[in-house]
């Protein structure tokens, strides 16, 4: 909500003998600047009823009236990188930057992976999903990028693991080789699975998110802004069965063992780690969450986005105090 500041004095009347008077004495001192305007020295035969001393009196007769001035928004920006703020429900998104333009998001990517898969072969809360064997191809998968030192989880020949559970590995430690297999899983290939999610982005109308080249957001043409990941935040955390893994402090994935979840380590409150990301171009990203019930008792999902901090302490720092200042705030925040 946009607030201005009016300051008014108000005129004092005052009697009509001594305003002339007054009129006539700042006329004799020569040139005199009220409100703006010039005022010339009176000059023999010139009445007081002038237009000059008659404009005069006007203007000394108005309240002076400041102009209105906008407050910015309250939220506190990071010093580095791109940051938004969003309350889907009561449409409020706000970013740092006026033009909020389109960046390399890393891992973030993972979350149009897990919606886009979640699109095609939905799961209810419980359910685990179909088990996936894995094979040679994802052995592959694995050593390139291992070789390219990206985050993997370990895989073998004839290990079996579950939609739920490779969703789990995906979210919780960032695996870019089960991201990659779970989308040729679901879709058929790599390429089959861009044009899927491109299509799925455009229907949702971010127009300025785009994925290419693989489904884990290793390659610098996986792209979006704050505000639009801040969206897809909020359609992830809509799914029952993605915000319950979300949510999860850890997990029990085949041949790996039990993992942590890395994005948590920010969590207070009701404010947790969603996901974090980072690739040299992208820089260090995070975003937050946070689920309230309105007075109402309505849910309430607010996000934070920072995108291409230093460092992933500073980047979820920084989105942790952008959410808690926005869900205090967040009716003065000009929308």
């Amino acid at each position: 909500m946009s607030r201005s500041y009016y300051y008014y004095r108000r005129g004092v009347k005052k009697p009509r003998s001594k305003l002339k008077i007054a009129a006539i004495a700042c006329l004799c001192f020569g040139v005199v600047g009220i409100g703006g305007l010039k005022v010339a020295e009176l000059q023999p035969g010139e009445s007081d009823t002038s237009p000059i001393v008659s404009s005069l009196k006007e203007t000394a007769s108005r309240p002076a009236v400041i102009p209105p001035i906008s407050l910015p928004n309250p939220l506190p920006w990071p010093e580095k990188g791109i940051a938004a703020y969003s309350v889907p429900t009561d449409k409020l998104a706000v970013a740092s930057v006026d033009k909020d333009k389109s960046v390399p998001i890393a891992s973030l990517t993972k979350i149009i992976t897990v919606l886009a898969v979640m699109r095609e072969k939905p799961l209810e809360p419980g359910q685990q999903g179909p088990s996936i064997t894995l094979t040679e191809k994802d052995i592959a998968i694995y050593n390139e990028y291992i070789r390219k030192d990206g985050t993997v989880t370990p895989v073998a020949a004839g290990q079996k693991i579950t939609q739920y559970q490779a969703m789990q590995a995906i979210m919780h430690v960032s695996s870019n080789n089960m991201a990659d297999m779970l989308a040729i899983w679901a879709f058929g290939s790599i390429e089959n699975y861009t044009r899927y999610a491109n299509n799925m982005l455009q229907e949702l109308g971010l127009e300025n998110t785009r994925v290419a080249d693989d489904a884990s957001g290793y390659s610098s043409n996986n792209v979006s802004t704050a505000k639009e990941i801040a969206t897809l935040s909020f359609l992830y955390l809509q799914n029952p069965v993605l915000r319950e893994i979300t949510q999860q402090p850890q997990a029990t994935i085949p041949i790996i063992g039990t993992i942590r979840n890395t994005n948590s380590f920010i969590n207070e409150g009701d404010v947790f780690g969603l996901k974090a990301g980072f690739t040299g171009d992208a820089g260090r990203c995070f975003i937050v969450a946070s689920i309230r019930k309105t007075p109402e008792d309505k849910e309430e999902i607010s996000v934070a986005v920072v995108l291409g901090s230093d460092s992933i302490t500073m980047a979820a720092k920084d989105a942790a105090k952008i959410l808690e200042t926005g869900n205090r705030d967040h009716d003065t925040i000009v929308k």
